[in-house]
């Protein structure tokens, strides 16, 4: 990760964001980061959702290592169709939501609503004070390198050349785990 954290004197503050940090990686950044005073915000956002939705600040990182946070200002997360435990698919509300995709030039500047309600294709729960809990994607996707991969388009392309195959998220959320072929 960092080679030394107190090789950068003037850093302060890392942030991550996108999703759930897995709590190997959480551990690995702590051990580095904490000796050299520097904090560590774990974030959740969405380019739709202006990058940011929460943001878990270094004081709770230890009493609730696995959240995203809570809501940023002026932005609300409810949870939609929540089962017993209270997860279902995290919904994001605010000013911060973008106005639509444009797939062409025509598309641009046609509206000035933002989405009300951007359903984020994400599982979670909220704690009773406010923070999120992700848990999975409504689909079976993961996000590689920047790019969303479908795992059973890779299943299946797999099956057509004769392996058989079972790709799974780690922790059911964010990072691959292992293919048995």
């Amino acid at each position: 990760l960092f080679r030394s954290a107190r090789g950068i004197p003037s850093l302060r503050t890392v942030t991550t964001s996108g999703g759930r940090v897995g709590t190997s990686l959480l551990d690995q950044l702590l051990t580095q980061l904490e000796p050299a005073g520097i904090g560590l915000w774990c974030m959740y956002g969405q380019t739709e959702a202006s990058g940011r939705i929460s943001a878990l600040p270094p004081a709770e990182l230890l009493d609730a290592p696995g959240s995203v946070g809570r809501a940023i200002p002026g932005t609300q997360i409810t949870i939609g169709d929540p089962d017993e435990s209270g997860t279902g698919t995290v919904v994001v509300h605010g000013p911060g939501n973008m106005l639509g995709y444009a797939f062409g030039a025509a598309d641009l500047g046609t509206t000035s609503d933002p989405v009300v309600a951007l359903d984020t294709g994400d599982l979670g729960r909220q704690d009773g004070q406010g923070r999120l809990w992700l848990t999975g994607r409504r689909q079976r996707l993961a996000k590689i390198y920047g790019e969303r991969v479908s795992l059973d388009d890779i299943e299946e392309a797999l099956r057509e050349h004769g392996a058989v195959a079972a790709i799974a998220l780690e922790d059911g959320v964010g990072e691959i785990g292992r293919a048995h072929v």
